[in-house]
Parts: C-alpha cells; structure tokens; sequence
C-alpha cells in the first residue's frame, strides 16, 4: 500500500507526509512581515532628465515565528519593479533593512511603494 501511495503522489503531484518532524513543523509556522518605513530614494536630476538612485526601506518581522526565503520589491513611480537587497531571513521580531542602488529614469516624485513577501508568510 505504501509503495502505491507514493508512487500515486509522483504520478500526479499529491503532497504526501504521512509524520512531520519538529524541524519541520518549525518552518510549516507562518509570520507576517511590516513595512516599518516609508520606501525612501534619491532623487537626481540630469538635464532635463529625473532619476531616483539608492531606495532603501525597512521591513520587520511581526510574528512570532522566522520569517524565509524573504523578497521585497520597490515599486517606482512609473512602474519600474526592482528587487531589494537584505536578509533572506529575520527572526521573530526582528528588522531588517533593504536597498539597492539601481539608477532608474522616472517622470515624477511621486511615492515608491514597496511589495513584501516570504516563504511562510500568512
């Protein structure tokens, strides 16, 4: 029966775990993560050209359990998506800070907004 349980689970993609051990019963555990700062950028201009440089933000992890595997995207005022730079993990609690220095050509000052996720994030 065993053998066929998971060789059904390979065949067609079921998730089987029949235990789960402590260790992974710990990063089964969601969490939640905060903008704790509002996304901030250089702006500069050039000519007549506007550009914003170095974005940084800070993030805290306001659950009770590790946050993983954490992505953090800034979102420019045309658009623009890049990725932020920091930890790939912070403990319960905890912050983190997050930046990139990419050079980006924008039309306007408005706000950078910025998108949060992590692997076991509620």
């Amino acid at each position: 029966m065993k053998k066929s349980l998971i060789i059904t689970a390979l065949l067609f993609g079921l998730a089987v775990t029949p235990l789960l051990k402590a260790e992974e019963l710990k990063t089964a555990e969601k969490t939640t993560l905060r903008v704790v700062s509002q996304p901030e950028g250089t702006f500069r201009r050039h000519g007549s050209y506007l550009y914003v440089d170095d974005v940084h933000v800070e993030i805290k992890n306001i659950g009770s359990a590790e946050a993983e595997d954490i992505e953090v995207i800034a979102i420019y005022p045309d658009g623009q998506r890049h990725r932020l730079y920091g930890p790939r993990s912070l403990a319960k609690y905890k912050k983190g800070s997050y930046s990139s220095s990419v050079s980006e050509y924008v039309t306007s000052k408005n706000k950078i907004k910025v998108e949060v996720s992590c692997g076991n994030c509620r």
